[in-house]
């Protein structure tokens, strides 16, 4: 969801040429990174404990993969 928002305002500064929705995405950004940082992660890391680390070992925070996830074999 925060991917899909920072690309929609980027977006929108590439079709508009603005300088300004420029410095915004910047902001919007780093307020995303930091509220998931320090309240959504610690959140869910007390509800989920060790599903939550599986999950942040096998998800990439901002970026996602090009290739699917193939779980290790046990």
């Amino acid at each position: 969801m925060y991917v899909g928002v920072f690309c929609l305002i980027l977006s929108q500064a590439m079709n508009l040429c603005s300088r300004p929705i420029l410095f915004y995405i910047c902001f919007v950004g780093v307020c995303f990174h930091l509220f998931i940082v320090f309240y959504e992660e610690p959140h869910l890391r007390r509800i989920f404990r060790e599903q939550y680390e599986d999950y942040c070992r096998q998800v990439p925070r901002w970026i996602p993969r090009i290739t699917s996830h193939r779980p290790p074999i046990t």
